[in-house]
């Protein structure tokens, strides 16, 4: 394993015109996964994460490295997730990986500062043209290389890359996907700001916002409502309403806010998640996008980029605000629509996912403009870029369990287990939550050490109580809540009780769903796991289709909605089993439920729910609903019908 940044961070950041974030991230190395959490991420380092630099060509011969493949934002996708991956996981063969890229990198970099290929044409951009995306990513995983090794190179190799992105700016505004996606670029200028002081980086935010597109103009004055028309990608109105751009634009407000410190300019953030919820909401806390902004249909999908770009917003819009009810919506995303979209191997992956996916199939769905190999389980169907990109979902993730105050205090801004190391401590989370209810936080230090810890209590609990010894406390659930300052030692346990309960949401059209904690509740459906499609690049790659054994066409009992709260989970416990398994989910949930012959499926698409009331049911039974993220074929937005 190569050196790695001090795990006990400064607390003296570089002279700062940014607004304080109310949160901060430890170094990589300070986080480390535990429990279902670390079997997750290690399932990611044996699937597709570890090893597409030795299957594809776009990676293992990427121009980024001096090969002839593509040199635009594949490379980069994948370099963002692989680095906190090897770095949370400690693996030695992912670092090395890691480590051969950035070297090529920055060994690459051209005498006047651009990183990478110059003339790699790509999506309206020709070769007469620098394209400085996928620069975004790049600066983002280097930046990150960086946090987990100290490595002195980075920050100079930045500072000459954005001083050239600076000029080309001042002669060539930013336009196409760059135009759409300014703020990622805004996320590291602040980066090197903290790091180095220098004012001009801030300066140069500035202008790449004034010629980005103004997201907060679009959701104030023409915000999209409803299923967008087919957008041809000749179309203007492909960018704007292209779901990744969305889901990347969320973080605009929050990082705008800490230039400006206007409240409007963060309330534009909050607003653009309210009026995708609204509008494009789906029951695993995501928004449609197939490839564009859909509607609120169960049947529209969700590319897997909007996934985990959505999550990393929301994720950077969390330790910018500190608001505890963006870190219950990471949770609902995260816990839900990140491992619905991937098989349990991690090699394969959805280019979209239905929450009310009743055939995963090249049958006809009726996307808004994804063809029907959207909706495989694959490699590379579709578009590529969801192949590049999902391994960032995790590890980010990850990472962001344990956060600090800008005082240095710890902060476990999400309830799964994972151990901080903080220098001369270590304070782990011990939990199966979601699937289960108590959180245990141990403490160890060599001597006596004084911190307040501070615990967010989710929102999706009824009550909570804290106990440390004899004291107990009462925190409230939906909010941060923070221990008094006290003097730990080694083997002290604070432990949190949740109530979580099973609930009941509305939805649109009188339709419902059931929710335990962040966990949506599903039907599993019954199907056949058919390979139809062989590539060439690996015999463990495929496409596949999963086409459904039983029925799906299920409305809930009204009883099983107005008495949600009684209804009595069944859980197993997790520890570092696989936490999203189809044979053995570690929970489910039995409610009462009556087969709707009149709602009938639409080529291999479910739609949207019928409303009430629904004539001609048959008779009543139990079936077993388990978390959404632990199905293929589903049904979790059901119709309602009433006892007659």
């Amino acid at each position: 394993m190569p050196p790695v940044a001090s795990i006990a961070p400064s607390l003296a950041p570089a002279t700062t015109a940014l607004r304080p974030a109310a949160f901060l991230s430890w170094p990589l190395p300070a986080v480390t996964p535990c429990g279902w959490l670390r079997t997750q991420l290690a399932a990611q380092a044996a699937g597709l994460s570890g090893h597409l630099d030795e299957i594809w060509p776009c990676i293992g011969r990427s121009r980024w490295i001096g090969g002839e493949h593509e040199g635009w934002e594949r490379g980069p996708y994948w370099l963002d997730g692989l680095i906190p991956l090897a770095f949370l996981l400690r693996d030695e063969r992912l670092v090395a990986k890691a480590r051969h890229w950035v070297d090529a990198i920055l060994a690459g970099q051209d005498a006047d500062g651009w990183l990478g290929a110059k003339h790699d044409a790509h999506e309206g951009i020709g070769q007469d043209r620098l394209d400085p995306w996928p620069l975004f990513i790049v600066a983002k995983a280097l930046l990150a290389w960086a946090d987990a090794t100290d490595d002195a190179r980075v920050v100079p190799a930045l500072l000459r890359c954005a001083r050239r992105i600076d000029a080309l700016l001042a002669a060539e505004p930013l336009t196409s996907w760059a135009q759409m996606r300014w703020m990622e670029l805004t996320l590291s200028l602040h980066a090197l700001h903290e790091r180095t002081g220098e004012a001009w980086l801030l300066s140069l935010a500035d202008r790449v916002r004034a010629q980005g597109f103004d997201w907060a103009a679009f959701y104030r004055d023409a915000p999209p409502v409803g299923r967008a028309a087919a957008v041809g990608w000749e179309d203007a109105a492909k960018l704007r309403l292209h779901g990744v751009n969305n889901a990347m634009a969320v973080k605009a407000g929050f990082l705008r806010w800490r230039e400006t410190g206007d409240p409007a300019d963060r309330e534009a953030s909050n607003a653009m998640i309210a009026h995708l919820e609204t509008h494009h909401g789906q029951v695993s806390g995501m928004f449609s996008g197939d490839e564009h902004l859909a509607g609120d249909s169960p049947a529209q999908g969700t590319e897997t980029c909007t996934v985990v770009e959505y999550m990393f917003s929301l994720e950077v819009g969390l330790r910018v605000t500190g608001e505890a009810a963006l870190a219950d919506r990471l949770e609902r995303v995260a816990l839900n629509a990140l491992p619905a979209a991937l098989t349990e191997d991690f090699w394969a992956r959805q280019y979209d996912q239905q929450p009310n996916q009743i055939s995963v199939s090249r049958g006809a769905h009726h996307f808004v403009s994804n063809g029907p190999e959207a909706n495989l389980f694959s490699f590379e169907g579709h578009f590529g870029c969801c192949t590049a990109n999902f391994h960032q979902g995790w590890p980010k993730l990850a990472h962001s369990v344990w956060l600090r105050t800008p005082a240095g205090d710890p902060v476990n801004a999400l309830l799964l287990p994972a151990r901080l190391s903080a220098g001369d401590y270590s304070i782990e989370c011990v939990t199966d939550y979601p699937f289960a209810a108590r959180v245990r936080y141990l403490v160890r230090c060599a001597r006596p050490v004084e911190f307040a810890l501070t615990v967010r209590v989710p929102g999706g609990a009824r009550s909570a109580t804290a106990r440390l010894g004899k004291q107990t406390w009462t925190p409230v659930p939906g909010a941060f809540w923070t221990t008094p300052r006290r003097v730990w030692h080694d083997g002290d346990e604070l432990v949190l009780d949740l109530d979580l309960f099973v609930r009941a949401e509305p939805r649109p059209r009188g339709a419902a769903c059931l929710c335990y904690g962040p966990l949506v509740l599903a039907l599993p459906v019954a199907h056949t796991w058919t390979k139809v499609g062989q590539p060439s690049l690996d015999p463990r790659l495929g496409d596949w289709e999963a086409r459904p054994l039983g029925p799906w066409n299920y409305a809930l009992a009204a009883s099983s909605i107005e008495k949600a709260s009684t209804l009595e989970p069944q859980t197993r416990p997790v520890g570092s089993r696989a936490p999203f398994c189809r044979r053995e989910p570690p929970l489910t949930v039995s409610v009462k439920a009556r087969r709707f012959p009149g709602w009938i499926a639409e080529n291999d698409d479910a739609p949207s729910p019928p409303p009430a009331p629904l004539a001609e049911c048959e008779a009543e039974e139990i079936v077993q609903l388990v978390p959404y993220g632990a199905t293929t074929l589903r049904i979790a937005e059901f119709p309602v019908v009433r006892a007659t």
